[in-house]
């Protein structure tokens, strides 16, 4: 059972599942972002996708490849931080908790469930902050977009906003 896996072992298999299931899920998250984004734009600058089948086409077919994974460094990170957080905390909380709360009692997994639910969210939000920057850029007159990566955007948020402007 998973109780039994030692901690590096849960941490490999988060690191793989969370990096390969984002890899897979970057385009439908890059449109998603997209697609909530056009709305704030100005109408002269919306891209005015139809749908979110519509927008990964266009994604590829007007960008290539890497307008179909953009962000998809982000994502990943993001979904490795989320796997991380959730799956080698879990055990270790119901352990944890078991003296208060019994060792295989409803009460010890939903609470449990709960704080590994917040801890998966807490490490995640700086990379999901990024990801959506990252996304939602567009480039300026002359071609340059804000951000050159996740590093840049890092460096830049931080000093423009402060390290809690990764929790907004």
């Amino acid at each position: 059972t998973a109780a039994d896996l030692d901690f590096k072992t849960k941490l490999g298999c988060s690191i793989c599942a969370g990096g390969l299931g984002a890899l897979i899920g970057t385009p439908a998250d890059a449109a998603l972002v997209r697609m909530q984004a056009d709305s704030t734009l100005p109408l002269a600058e919306r891209r005015g996708y139809k749908n979110g089948l519509d927008a990964m086409f266009r994604m590829a077919t007007e960008e290539g490849i890497a307008g179909f994974f953009s962000g998809a460094t982000p994502t990943i990170l993001r979904g490795l931080a989320i796997n991380i957080g959730m799956l080698t905390t879990y055990t270790s909380y119901k352990k944890a908790m078991a003296p208060y709360l019994g060792a295989d009692t409803q009460s010890n997994r939903f609470f449990c469930g709960a704080l590994s639910g917040w801890t998966a969210a807490t490490a995640s939000l700086p990379f999901d902050f990024i990801k959506t920057r990252l996304q939602k850029q567009k480039p300026d007159s002359k071609g340059v977009l804000p951000y050159a990566g996740v590093a840049d955007c890092f460096a830049k948020t931080l000093a423009a906003e402060g390290p809690l402007a990764f929790y907004k």
